[in-house]
């Protein structure tokens, strides 16, 4: 495409659309080339590639291009696909059984992004993509594609977690649909399947998270498609794979609806995104995955210690695969004891472990690592500084500091030691100063028949330092006004007799708010857990 602006002279407004024009089309033309350049190299060097490294940074730069988020043509889009396409055929054994898995990653997550383009060519291509990637791991991996399925209900899950609107999901559920009936699944069973992404379907409960019940690797996912449609071809195993990948997909987009109709209260989007990672037991990447989304919701809603915290229990699952679970050969010498983590977060101990079986598929090993371990702690530290929580920081440096003596990595060790000065100089200081304000706490009852299952129960609210009571009542009543209308929500006082207002009111709901402090048990005092916060 050209870079020609088409804006007549004129006012600044216009010379700003000119340029904005011109850039577009200078960014288009060099994309053009950087992939024409890909294209070249990769015919000129395939008999070689597949032994040399260099492969991964020709592979780091195509991914660059894939996930570039500059506006682009469509022609630009489907031609980069052909290009994938291109190096799929020319590695196609490498990529579906070597054991490095995140070719099938990367292009999981932007093939699958692409099924959910606005422009329907781009839509198109992205999915025979994607099932031509299914279709090549069925053939060389033993009639079995376990790794696109791991990594597409990982990709799936990443996506939904950063789309917070329904409506941001219903072009990847018609792509995902059209794969169905091209696989001989049917045009009415390819609808049963993707009944459940839809968020008003068949006055199912608003609050029911739906999990498929599966491993992250396998085909375990109970279907619920209806098998006996006439214009159905007869399903051999793989359309019954790829039927059973699509129920699992579309439940997490159904969930990814869910967490979309409650996000004006954040506390339960939070608990939503919570329940989802505890679904995922029995597939500890998918669980990993889901609690990344909580953390990273938890930093867009200003709550920095508990994204640090989703963190360090990520670390721990990592920590327990690495130093028990790993084949013997890729075990971590010296990796860290739960222990290590309840120090920070006392409550990891309630939190499941990992599963009793070891499934092909459900690890993946730029996750469970020791690399992967280190970037989980590293991660939590900064989060935990964020939140000036600089004992918190200290013990997982700690963490760290075996790790690196183990390994004797000195110069990783010298750079823990001066972080550590530094985190020590600034507690200190705070000490000194008394100068960190930690988050208040709020008792909050629900009463009243219109809360549903709700009703009766009790939850502990974390707010900022500096709101009042008062204003947390404000914002309480606000919340839920929008959900059950002005002057049904009544918010009392830890004093008011809430069964007399009950029975005064029965179609009204109530919200009795109490100040409270946190309680720490000796054990937990002890053993320092819970740090500053």
């Amino acid at each position: 495409g050209g870079a020609g602006g088409g804006g007549s002279g004129g006012s600044g407004g216009g010379a700003g659309t000119a340029g904005g024009t011109a850039r577009a089309g200078l960014y288009q033309e060099v994309a053009f080339v950087v992939l024409n350049v890909l294209n070249c190299f990769l015919h000129d060097n395939k008999a070689r590639l597949s032994t040399d490294p260099v492969l991964d940074d020709w592979f780091a730069v195509l991914v660059a291009l894939l996930a570039s988020p500059a506006p682009v043509v469509p022609e630009f889009i489907t031609t980069l696909l052909l290009v994938v396409r291109h190096f799929l055929f020319s590695f196609r054994s490498m990529v579906f059984t070597d054991e490095r898995t995140f070719f099938v990653g990367e292009l999981c997550l932007h093939v699958l992004r692409y099924c959910n383009a606005d422009h329907d060519g781009v839509r198109t291509a992205a999915a025979t993509l994607w099932y031509l990637m299914i279709t090549l791991n069925h053939k060389y991996a033993n009639k079995n594609f376990a790794r696109v399925k791991l990594h597409s209900t990982i990709a799936v899950s990443s996506l939904a977690g950063q789309w917070n609107e329904h409506h941001h999901t219903l072009r990847l559920k018609s792509a995902l649909e059209g794969v169905l009936r091209y696989v001989g699944v049917g045009d009415s069973a390819a609808a049963a399947a993707a009944a459940g992404a839809s968020s008003g379907d068949g006055g199912a409960r608003s609050d029911v998270l739906v999990v498929d019940g599966g491993g992250g690797g396998g085909s375990g996912a109970t279907t619920t498609a209806s098998s006996s449609s006439s214009s159905s071809k007869s399903a051999g195993p793989l359309s019954e794979q790829v039927q059973a990948l699509a129920v699992r997909l579309f439940s997490v987009l159904k969930n990814s609806v869910l967490i979309s109709e409650n996000r004006r209260d954040a506390e339960m989007t939070a608990e939503l995104y919570y329940r989802l990672s505890k679904s995922y037991v029995e597939s500890p990447v998918l669980r990993v995955t889901w609690l990344r989304n909580l953390a990273r919701y938890q930093v867009s809603q200003g709550n920095v210690t508990e994204a640090g915290v989703c963190f360090v229990v990520v670390a721990q699952l990592v920590a327990e695969y690495v130093g028990k679970r790993a084949p013997r050969q890729q075990r971590m010498r010296g990796a860290p004891k739960p222990s290590a983590f309840r120090a920070v977060a006392a409550h990891i101990e309630r939190e499941a472990g990992l599963p009793s079986s070891n499934q092909a598929g459900v690890y993946d090993a730029s996750v469970f690592s020791r690399d992967g371990l280190i970037r989980c702690i590293e991660e939590a530290v900064q989060l935990f500084r964020r939140a000036e929580l600089y004992e918190l920081c200290v013990r997982l440096y700690n963490v760290l500091n075996n790790i690196y003596q183990l390994d004797k990595d000195y110069l990783k060790l010298r750079s823990i030691f001066g972080a550590m000065v530094t985190l020590c100089d600034e507690l200190i200081a705070a000490r000194e100063s008394q100068s960190r304000l930690f988050a208040r706490y709020y008792r909050v009852a629900f009463n009243g028949r219109r809360w549903d299952e709700f009703d009766g129960t009790e939850y502990i609210y974390k707010t900022p330092p500096d709101e009042l009571v008062s204003q947390f009542c404000t914002r309480l009543l606000a919340q839920f006004e929008h959900k059950f209308g002005a002057g049904h929500v009544h918010v009392l006082k830890a004093t008011d007799d809430v069964a007399e207002r009950m029975r005064a009111q029965p179609k009204h709901v109530f919200l009795t708010v109490a100040s409270v402090q946190p309680y720490r048990s000796e054990k937990e005092t002890a053993s320092g857990g819970g740090g500053g916060g």
